[in-house]
């Protein structure tokens, strides 16, 4: 299981700085899975919107992003 959050990566390939990258979040609560693989990353002053199903694992995914959750 690789999860990684970091808030400062420079994109090699545009020679951007991105304010959120994300690569591989999974989550869990028990048994049952929230989050799946999910990876993603933000430029800096880009403007970012997460749309989904209710219960598609969003909110879930913010929380793990912001640290409000802990990954493991």
């Amino acid at each position: 299981m690789t999860n990684t959050v970091t808030n400062t990566a420079t994109n090699m390939a545009t020679d951007t700085v991105d304010a959120v990258t994300c690569a591989g979040l999974r989550y869990a609560f028990g048994r049952t899975t929230a989050v799946n693989g999910v990876s993603l990353s933000v430029a800096a002053g880009e403007v970012f919107g997460l749309l989904g199903p209710n219960g598609a694992g969003k909110t879930t995914a913010i929380r793990c992003m912001t640290t409000l959750l802990p990954v493991p």
